[in-house]
């Protein structure tokens, strides 16, 4: 006769005994929300606007605490309920009461689940209660959204750190593995991309492949809330791999070594490519350092040599995790560290000495059908970071131009990756006949380039470019605008309707009369001081904001006399 305590072959008394053992875990995690989100709105310990942030900050998972538990929390739920695992003695012991392993590991994940779960109810019952009404203007989805976010991220972070405890045989390499797993694919798409963008001129990296392979670094990375198209469908595509997840850990667990338990890990070869794995992240991360050393990039021989020895002594101690000794040193272990000197050497071949030619690669003109081209000209000021300022070129001429500008910069790449206060951002995206496509990103300094700002000051002046610029900014939205007052709050909301209209109609007027030497005259400036000349910085001395606001009246004269018409 089945147990009445059952359901779902689910035991009852084991997940009670779980929560009454490790009560601690989430009440800890609400304790964390409840201090850094919770406590601040009830007794109200800044100003209006700074609570508002502050309330948006934590909402969005942007906030540090919110962030740190939301990845924390999952993999000490899973430490928890799975400590009976790791140890040969204990594992035994478990097993041999009278309960199926499908039980066992059922009663286990919903214990770790209700431990997640509680503390963001909580918090969301109390969140609730004050910001009833939209007290604080953060829009009647920002609190739903937040709770379905952080459960379906922790559920994930808990499903990786669930099969990291399936296969480790220690607590230590529990904790390692659930780190490691959660934080490899982004930690090392990241650094991968910095140390490429590092070495190779014009690099175009793929900030979005870092994060959305982690929920926790999409959830650092992302503004929008759950509701949203794109959105909705990556938070999907975690809730569906969680599950895949969850399923291959049940297997794994039905199939567990018992007798292995108490090693670093019950599966012999999944040990050997964690070990190469970690040993050619760090060295890559140590390289990295090693060449951005003091700001400025090192001659390559220390590279080579700091490189070399790290990635022998990463991969040491990564040996001494899995086998739990210090002895490993014997030909064995040297003839499998040759696999992260092949990873190494394949890498650095790629990056460091470009061996595919992609730093001096630019496509004849004849082979391109279109350039999507992305730079920061539009950024005057008004615009927020994110308006979309890409346009696509179809002309022959401009595409021969753009081609030629981009020869010129390969070729002037020694001149051009100075630091610089106000560097230029181009993306280059050309689209080739054969369907194919060649991305370049730069950022660079082209003070006193003269040849070089001559040949984009043909593409910039051409109908074509004026044209789908203007077209841009007749789609923008109030949201694309950044205007603030004193006290950071948007000043387009205090304005009436009729202003945005009038500041389109100002700024296409302007922008369409606007030559390139102009667009560099306020582009080498910093035209925040200028819209917000009146409110947001009192702090700029007199004669900069006399001159900037001289060339702003000579360039822009329209959207100037209306801002200083509404403004004072």
């Amino acid at each position: 006769m089945k147990s009445k305590k059952s359901f779902c072959n689910i035991s009852a008394v084991l997940v009670k005994r779980n929560l009454k053992r490790f009560w601690l875990i989430p009440f800890a995690a609400f304790l964390a929300y409840f201090i850094k989100g919770v406590l601040p709105l009830i007794v109200k310990s800044s100003k209006y606007e700074i609570l508002r942030y502050l309330t948006d900050d934590a909402l969005s998972n942007h906030d540090y605490v919110y962030l740190g538990v939301l990845m924390v929390l999952p993999i000490c739920a899973s430490i928890a309920v799975f400590s009976y695992l790791h140890g040969n003695a204990p594992a035994t012991a478990i097993h041999a009461m009278p309960f199926s392993r499908k039980k066992l590991y059922r009663s286990s994940v919903l214990s770790g689940l209700i431990m997640i779960l509680l503390p963001v109810l909580f918090i969301g019952a109390c969140y609730a209660v004050l910001l009833r009404g939209d007290a604080y203007e953060l829009g009647p989805e920002a609190l739903p959204s937040w709770i379905i976010r952080t459960l379906i991220s922790a559920f994930f972070v808990y499903a990786v750190s669930t099969l990291a405890a399936v296969v480790a045989g220690s607590i230590v390499t529990h904790i390692l593995l659930a780190m490691f797993f959660n934080g490899l694919l982004p930690i090392t798409i990241y650094i991968i991309n910095k140390f490429t963008y590092a070495f190779l001129f014009g690099y175009a990296n793929s900030p979005l492949a870092s994060s959305i392979f982690s929920p926790v670094s999409f959830e650092r990375s992302s503004y929008g809330t759950f509701f949203n198209g794109d959105t909705l469908l990556i938070y999907l595509a975690y809730l569906l791999f969680a599950f895949i997840l969850i399923w291959c850990s049940a297997a794994a667990y039905r199939r567990l070594p018992l007798e292995k338990e108490g090693n670093a890990t019950v599966i012999t070869w999944l040990g050997e490519i964690v070990c190469i794995l970690f040993a050619f992240v760090g060295t890559i991360i140590f390289g990295f350092f090693i060449a951005c050393w003091g700001g400025e990039m090192i001659n390559l021989l220390p590279l080579l040599i700091g490189s070399l020895i790290s990635s022998f002594l990463f991969y040491i101690i990564a040996r001494m995790i899995l086998e739990k000794s210090l002895a490993v040193f014997r030909p064995a272990v040297f003839k499998k560290y040759t696999a992260v000197l092949v990873a190494v050497a394949l890498f650095f071949g790629l990056t460091v000495f470009d061996l595919t030619g992609y730093t001096t690669k630019v496509p004849e003109a004849g082979a391109v059908k279109s350039v999507t081209l992305d730079d920061d000209f539009l950024q005057t000021g008004i615009f927020q970071d994110f308006f979309s300022s890409e346009i696509v070129l179809t002309e022959k001429e401009n595409v021969q131009n753009l081609i030629e500008f981009h020869r010129l910069l390969v070729e002037n790449k020694a001149d051009l990756t100075e630091r610089s206060d106000a560097p230029y951002y181009f993306n280059i995206n050309y689209h080739l006949k054969d369907g194919k496509e060649i991305k370049r990103t730069y950022q660079i300094s082209m003070d006193g380039q003269k040849t070089l700002l001559d040949a984009y000051g043909k593409i910039f002046e051409s109908r074509e470019y004026k044209h789908l610029t203007l077209d841009n900014i007749k789609r923008a939205q109030t949201s694309d605008f950044r205007l603030m007052d004193k006290g950071g709050a948007i000043l387009l909301k205090k304005l009436p309707d009729s202003f945005m209209h009038k500041l389109k109609d100002a700024l296409l007027e302007d922008y369409d009369a606007m030559t390139f030497t102009q667009a560099v005259a306020i582009r080498s400036k910093d035209p925040d001081y200028v819209l917000n000349y009146t409110t947001n910085y009192a702090d700029v001395p007199d004669a900069v904001r006399e001159d900037v606001l001289n060339i702003y009246k000579k360039t822009c004269p329209r959207v100037y006399s209306l801002l200083a018409e509404t403004l004072q």
